[in-house]
């Protein structure tokens, strides 16, 4: 109990007072009457649920129950369903699911063993950045930050091994965030307590190679020529980027395991048969009942057509767009995740099992979506598995200041969009909510960013690099 409280004193309660204050008091997009654009209809359905629910395509049915649980608690408390209202309605969800990120991430440092450093290496990693100081509190009608605490649950769950509560965060995701449901039957079918025993030496071998290679290219390229007919330099240019950067991130995962013919082990059963099976067929009946009552089928990132669409168009807008849009929104721990990949790849299996690299796995091919809002769910784990191999080389922590200070400064909390007007990326002040989104950059905004990536990141290497000679020279 009083861990507890002095957890609630050190980190939820200043936490949660910040959030509330940058939520309440930012600007809000205008467009739709303080909606949003996908928010006009999020807000429609909290406004009638019962009306609208039968109405809506599939893809909101997808993301229905944060609207329908801001319709019920209204129609409880006899609160009138206006604009303002839902509004503030979903302003208070999304502070109560930070609060939950929070919360589960004091959690996790805990069981993983981590300092009081990482603690707050992590809080300012999750909620400093632009993501949710300026994306979230600007535009609030959105399922976006109740799929955040969904990924940080699936984490916790995952973590400590509780595949029936892993298995409600997956319904809860099937009307939140689609994608959620999958990634939580992923972690409940590979549990933990899996881990593959390292094969010594086979990783570097001909073959190991020529296998992560083939299936970056055919995950890549085959992409590229269906859904891309036009060629140039600076397509030709992303797509060699999009190689190497799914090269390099599986080859490096598979470190974890000494060889990619470990991916045999996702073959075997390794949770509990009944689990596993309650677990599939839940989630296969939910989705085939939103299938067979939903007005219409639509093309989105949750079917495979829309992924391959997203993956394949918006990861070639600019070269290397994806990478540059994931540091802008999500902040400089991902600097961090880079630099450190090499080692991070080669001790997830041992700190966190083989369904984390599986995830991870799957993360980072989702990840040539520049769209970086689609990966929230995605972020706790990267922001898990980085901050715990820093708490393991804590020489290899920033300055406190700079990390928090970059962190600042991308959040681009002290920028005001203003009035949105027409809703074109290319007119203003329009073009200022748009550059911070991968497929709608313009390209002076990818240069502008581009140039502050690399910035920030020499700054951090270079940080890095003389700690590591500093700690050398104190073994020597």
């Amino acid at each position: 109990m009083k861990r507890a409280w002095q957890n609630f004193i050190n980190f939820h309660l200043p936490v949660l007072i910040f959030i509330t204050l940058v939520f309440f008091l930012s600007e809000k997009i205008n467009i739709g009457n303080g909606f949003g654009m996908d928010g006009q209809t999020y807000g429609a359905i909290a406004t009638d649920f019962l009306k609208k629910f039968s109405t809506i395509n599939i893809r909101y049915i997808q993301r229905c129950l944060p609207s329908g649980i801001i319709y019920i608690i209204l129609t409880i408390l006899g609160i009138p369903k206006n604009n303002p209202n839902i509004i503030n309605s979903f302003i208070i969800l999304n502070i109560i699911s930070i609060g939950i990120v929070i919360y589960l991430w004091i959690k996790i440092a805990e069981f993983l063993n981590m300092s009081y450093k990482s603690k707050w290496f992590g809080i300012i990693s999750l909620i400093g950045n632009y993501a949710i100081l300026k994306w979230s509190s600007y535009y609030p009608v959105l399922t976006d930050i109740p799929s955040y605490a969904l990924g940080m649950s699936m984490v916790y769950f995952y973590l400590t091994n509780r595949p029936y509560l892993q298995l409600i965060i997956a319904a809860i995701g099937i009307f939140t965030f689609p994608l959620c449901a999958y990634f939580s039957l992923l972690l409940i079918l590979y549990p933990r307590h899996i881990q593959i025993k390292y094969q010594k030496r086979v990783h570097r071998n001909f073959a190991n190679q020529v296998f992560v290679g083939g299936v970056a290219v055919s995950l890549v390229l085959i992409n590229y020529l269906i859904y891309n007919k036009i060629w140039s330099f600076s397509t030709f240019t992303s797509i060699l980027i999009s190689l190497t950067y799914i090269y390099l991130s599986y080859y490096y995962l598979s470190w974890s395991v000494g060889s990619i013919v470990a991916l045999k082990y996702i073959f075997r059963i390794h949770q509990k048969l009944s689990v596993s099976v309650l677990a599939i067929l839940t989630i296969s009946l939910i989705i085939f009942l939103q299938n067979k009552f939903a007005i219409s089928p639509v093309i989105g990132v949750t079917t495979l057509q829309g992924l391959l669409q997203n993956l394949s168009r918006y990861s070639i807008t600019h070269p290397g767009v994806f990478i540059t849009s994931h540091l802008i929104f999500f902040g400089p721990v991902l600097f961090y995740t880079i630099f450190l990949w090499k080692i991070v790849g080669l001790h997830i299996n041992k700190n966190f099992g083989f369904g984390a690299i599986l995830f991870i796995g799957l993360g980072i091919l989702l990840s040539l979506d520049s769209e970086s809002r689609h990966l929230f769910f995605i972020f706790p784990f990267i922001v898990t598995v980085t901050v715990k191999e820093l708490d393991s080389q804590p020489h290899l922590y920033p300055s406190f200041y700079l990390f928090l200070f970059t962190s600042f400064w991308l959040s681009k909390l002290w920028l005001s969009i203003g009035n949105i007007v027409a809703s074109k990326k290319d007119v203003y002040p329009d073009l200022l909510f748009y550059m911070h989104l991968g497929p709608w950059m313009l390209t002076p905004f990818y240069y502008m960013h581009l140039g502050v990536c690399i910035l920030i990141g020499y700054l951090f290497y270079s940080q890095m690099q003389q700690s590591l000679k500093v700690s050398h020279e104190i073994k020597s």
